[in-house]
């Protein structure tokens, strides 16, 4: 905002929107994850949210833009995510599928078909064996941002099918349960 040759430059207006706005939004279109923009302005801040950007309020004291960057990144409460499941050798598959449903409070549903791999081909499992306990960490999601008093809903149900079979399994004998583990 204090440049020399163009102060001010982000809040001006090219057809009714603030550059900075137009930079966002067009972050947005490339579809390369989650945009935030981190400044230590408030008018920024403001322009920012009302175009529907997200957006952190910084320190003003930092030396670096890395420094900016950080302390933003430290706020957005990045995350992973991380199925659980425990299974004993009942559990007569090497592998499992999943269908997964993440719905956000704003109703956007995003589906996922996930196989994950349980065992080597010789029948060892991958997983940590506890006494008769398999218990395997599958990776969902990483580098999810869950935002501040937003709320989700996530259904997951297995999608495993005998050779020729057109019905799925509706219980998996040898599974024992199956978790969430955010961290």
């Amino acid at each position: 905002m204090a440049a020399t040759r163009l102060p001010g430059k982000p809040l001006l207006k090219i057809n009714n929107l603030s550059i900075i706005s137009h930079v966002f939004k067009r972050a947005e279109e490339a579809n390369i994850g989650e945009v935030v923009v981190a400044t230590e302005d408030q008018e920024i801040f403001k322009d920012v949210f009302k175009n529907g950007g997200r957006v952190i309020l910084t320190n003003k004291n930092h030396k670096t833009g890395t420094d900016r960057i950080y302390e933003a990144y430290e706020k957005l409460n990045i995350k992973n995510i991380d199925f659980i499941l425990r299974h004993n050798n009942d559990y007569s598959f090497a592998n499992i599928f999943l269908i997964s449903e993440l719905i956000s409070s704003e109703n956007q549903i995003q589906v996922d078909t996930l196989e994950f791999k349980l065992a080597e081909s010789n029948g060892k499992w991958l997983g940590e064996t506890k006494i008769s306990v398999v218990e395997h960490k599958l990776p969902y999601k990483t580098d999810f941002i869950l935002k501040k008093g937003e709320a989700f809903k996530l259904k997951v149900k297995t999608s495993m099918r005998l050779n020729n079979e057109i019905k799925e399994i509706e219980n998996l004998d040898g599974v024992l349960n199956f978790g969430l583990l955010i961290e």
